[in-house]
């Protein structure tokens, strides 16, 4: 009897620890994949840009909610830069309203953004190391499903995205999203895509991180374990 009760205090604890663990998304990027946004006279276009722009090239986002505290990672090539014509965005998503977390020339902050999240202001504190930007903050509902989304964007005049400017965005689709263009190779190659997936029945969603949460439940029953010899 005793035994048994110590293996059902082991699995509470398990479950306690992982419970309060949720890992929820990491997605990589492609470095040199950034975008330039040509004006000339009275008509723009976007062309993949070939130069080095590493400050604003991202190669990793992600995040975790523990508790009801979601931290949020952006990891470029190269050192994050101040300056006034210099963005970096991650976008938490929930349905049609997300968090808002930008870091710019020396400030951190997440707004609110839809109708539930209206409102909702928060400074972000030491946002910068090296290449990476973080943002810890207070989510309002932790059990909500989530999504992360960010880029990076350099302008040539400050506040106007209709003159020349660079930006890399995570995941790379969440580009055509944000600017509407879609190049004629990618109309055929997500047509192509569609009928190939239509044939198989393969579903090519992208889940962040497969196994983590296992891996996580693991080292939670390590941890219980470990507390019961201590008891012993």
């Amino acid at each position: 009897m005793k035994l048994l009760r110590k293996y059902i205090l082991v699995i509470a604890i398990a479950f306690a620890l992982f419970g309060a663990v949720n890992i929820v998304s990491a997605e990589t990027d492609g470095t040199s994949d950034l975008w330039h946004y040509k004006v000339s006279g009275t008509s723009y276009s976007w062309e993949a840009y070939t130069g080095a722009k590493d400050h604003i090239d991202i190669t990793d986002i992600d995040y975790s909610i523990i508790g009801s505290e979601a931290t949020l990672t952006m990891t470029l090539a190269g050192n994050i830069q101040d300056s006034e014509t210099i963005f970096y965005y991650m976008h938490l998503v929930t349905g049609k309203d997300y968090y808002n977390a930008w870091y710019s020339n020396g400030n951190g902050i997440v707004q609110g953004i839809g109708a539930n999240l209206t409102g909702y202001f928060s400074m972000i504190t030491s946002p910068i190391s090296g290449n990476t930007f973080t943002a810890t903050f207070t989510v309002n509902d932790p059990s909500a499903t989530y999504e992360l989304r960010g880029y990076a964007q350099e302008l040539s005049v400050l506040g106007n995205e209709t003159t020349e400017w660079w930006g890399d965005w995570a995941p790379n689709t969440y580009f055509y999203d944000y600017s509407g263009y879609v190049p004629e190779e990618e109309e055929e190659e997500e047509e192509e895509e569609q009928e190939e997936e239509e044939k198989t029945g393969d579903d090519d969603e992208d889940n962040g991180s497969p196994g983590f949460e296992v891996i996580v439940f693991i080292a939670a029953i390590a941890i219980a374990i470990l507390l019961l010899r201590r008891k012993k």
